[in-house]
């Protein structure tokens, strides 16, 4: 079973691009399990290590069981960060999030 996790940047910047995901979400993980049924998708999102609030915030990968359920719960997910925000300087907490997600496996 494999695990995928999307890591995304949640700073000011991003704001389009996450705003995009709500639209398409459907279509990535449709995509996703196509190529593996079984998967576990998982979701992280990063902003700058100056945004104390909110710097890592995780979904924990679970194995989508019932499409339109677990759709759902992917799309809750992502309205719980809001707007992106936050951001201007060059610490980005990549190196935070990729080592979290790393221990989680």
């Amino acid at each position: 079973m494999a695990t995928i996790w999307l890591l995304l940047d949640a700073t000011y910047s991003m704001d389009l691009p996450i705003l995009a995901l709500n639209k398409t979400i459907k279509l990535l993980l449709t995509n996703l399990l196509a190529i593996n049924s079984d998967a576990c998708i998982g979701i992280a999102f990063y902003r700058d290590y100056c945004d104390k609030a909110g710097l890592l915030q995780t979904l924990d990968p679970f194995q989508i069981t019932n499409f339109q359920k677990d759709t759902e719960k992917i799309l809750q997910f992502i309205k719980t960060i809001g707007k992106a925000s936050g951001g201007g300087d060059l610490s980005e907490a990549i190196t935070t999030a990729l080592v979290s997600i790393k221990n989680r496996l």
